[in-house]
């Protein structure tokens, strides 16, 4: 018909906690009702979104959210990550992965978050080598490019990197050239800093 075609999922309740859900489940068995486990990688369940060609000869996957498995499952937590994907004019019914949130909370846009980020770390990572990071203990924020922390500061690929720190009342700008390998001791060098005086100090050197 020509108007909107809705799906509606209500809860009548005077409880706060209770509402409406929509659960997608799925089981590692290929028997019905049989409990299988479900590991990381896997689909659990997707939410998608078709439209129809120009030439109106076929319908065609245009977004999707994917919901997945995502690190080692024990007996009472699953860990899960979800991935937003769209097309563009190339993709021809495969949407390419555009954001993704693993189990950690790290949110990867056009990139994955980097595996080894430290587990006090909330991430939000730009494309491959760019992203900001935000200190669980709240002393510090850290703007980087072709940098993780995994205990120490450390380069996703080898290749010049460089990062901004800011934490109690000071600001510190460090620059580095590409450390000879990917996952390498990245071996930045401060090269600014401005405090809470307002004072700056520079140097140029690499000792």
């Amino acid at each position: 018909s020509a108007a909107d075609a809705n799906l509606e999922i209500s809860c009548w309740s005077a409880t706060n906690t209770h509402g409406a859900i929509l659960k997608l489940q799925k089981s590692g068995s290929a028997t019905i009702n049989t409990l299988g486990c479900t590991e990381t990688n896997e689909t659990l369940g997707s939410i998608e979104a078709w439209g129809v060609l120009s030439d109106d000869s076929a319908v065609i996957r245009a977004a999707s959210i994917n919901f997945e498995g995502d690190g080692n499952v024990d007996s009472d937590s699953h860990p899960g990550r979800i991935i937003f994907k769209t097309s563009d004019a190339d993709d021809a019914g495969d949407p390419t992965e555009r954001m993704r949130i693993d189990d950690a909370g790290n949110v990867g846009i056009a990139s994955t978050p980097h595996a080894s980020w430290h587990a006090s770390e909330n991430v939000l990572q730009l494309e491959n080598a760019s992203f900001a990071k935000y200190d669980g203990n709240g002393t510090d924020f850290d703007i980087m490019n072709n940098v993780y922390y995994d205990g120490a500061y450390k380069s996703i690929a080898n290749a010049a990197l460089s990062r901004i720190n800011v934490g109690g009342g000071v600001i510190t700008f460090y620059t580095g050239a590409a450390p000879g390998s990917a996952d390498a001791a990245y071996g930045a060098v401060a090269r600014m800093v401005l405090d809470n005086n307002s004072q700056i100090s520079l140097s140029n050197n690499d000792g």
